[in-house]
């Protein structure tokens, strides 16, 4: 039997933006200057225009949206408490995903990446959707990640035939 079917996925988790979204302010030219916070071992704050690259991250602020609610104060109830709810949508250079982000929103999950291993020699993957892994000779490119079913559809790129890569048990 061919290789691939002995693959197995290990386990799914979140593929965390490298960054927050913390502040916004209205610059005299009448742009959005936005400020995030980079994480990592170097942590660092970034101030960039909107429609600018966020750093080195690969992601740039494409559209800013400056937003205000008054809610109930938890402190003083009967009273209101005006919250920046603001937003802005981040889009990765590389393949043009959008992801839109809340003021102040930590750790938000852009892709879902699976661990495949081949439980023969225990070598593991690290797959994301619409990426390729080599195993031994063969490129197989990621159709599919279901986090419900913690399975991986997988196509091989010289063939097209594709395999579901099931759980290991």
């Amino acid at each position: 039997p061919a290789i691939v079917n002995l693959l197995r996925v290990k386990e799914l988790h979140g593929k965390r933006l490298p960054f927050a979204f913390s502040a916004i302010n209205k610059m005299p030219d009448g742009k959005m200057q936005l400020t995030f916070e980079v994480a990592g071992p170097m942590r660092r704050t970034l101030w960039i225009k909107e429609g600018s690259p966020i750093g080195d991250t690969g992601w740039t602020a494409v559209k800013v949206e400056a937003k205000f609610e008054d809610r109930d104060n938890p402190k003083t109830p009967g009273h209101k408490m005006r919250v920046d709810v603001s937003t802005v949508v981040v889009k990765r250079m590389s393949d043009n995903k959008e992801v839109t982000l809340r003021i102040n929103e930590v750790g938000k999950n852009t892709d879902v990446e699976a661990v495949v291993v081949l439980p023969l020699d225990s070598t593991e993957y690290m797959v994301l959707e619409n990426a390729t892994f080599k195993v031994r000779e063969e490129t197989y490119r990621v159709i599919s990640i279901d986090s419900a079913t913690t399975s991986v559809v997988i196509e091989n790129t010289a063939t097209g035939q594709q395999k579901v890569v099931h759980k290991l048990d």
